[in-house]
């Protein structure tokens, strides 16, 4: 809805630059950077495994999402990334998700530019920072 898209203005990165090897991308999210990447939205991408990573494919990469932390599971062995997805909460595990760099992100990155963001701006019209309930 409109309404969504004027809500999503409010927020701004600063400073920005992107990242062209996973190395770049990890080491930015470990620094608590914010990114902002590509994925390939296709098949099962909507399921996820009991990692809670989609089970989407490694495509061109067709829609962006936000990228905000990064895990390591020792179950799985290696590294996720942590993303709040653009659709409903009722999507994925409460509108979120975990990709991997192997499965999803090794033919983006290569066709699309991995921005991160040091600072980011606080909602004007929100409560920044929130209100501590004591």
């Amino acid at each position: 809805p409109q309404a969504a898209f004027a809500a999503a203005s409010r927020f701004k990165g600063i400073d920005g630059f992107y990242c062209e090897t996973q190395q770049e991308f990890f080491t930015a999210l470990a620094l608590g950077m914010i990114g902002v990447i590509a994925v390939h939205v296709a098949g099962a991408f909507s399921q996820l495994d009991n990692y809670g990573i989609s089970q989407g494919g490694n495509g061109d990469g067709n829609h962006a999402v936000c990228a905000d932390d990064l895990v390591y599971d020792r179950r799985l062995g290696g590294f996720k990334i942590d993303s709040p997805n653009s659709w409903k909460r009722t999507w994925g595990d409460n509108g979120r998700c975990y990709y991997t760099f192997e499965r999803h992100l090794r033919r983006t990155i290569e066709v699309h530019k991995f921005y991160v963001f040091p600072i980011l701006t606080q909602d004007p019209q929100g409560d920044n920072p929130p209100q501590v309930l004591v």
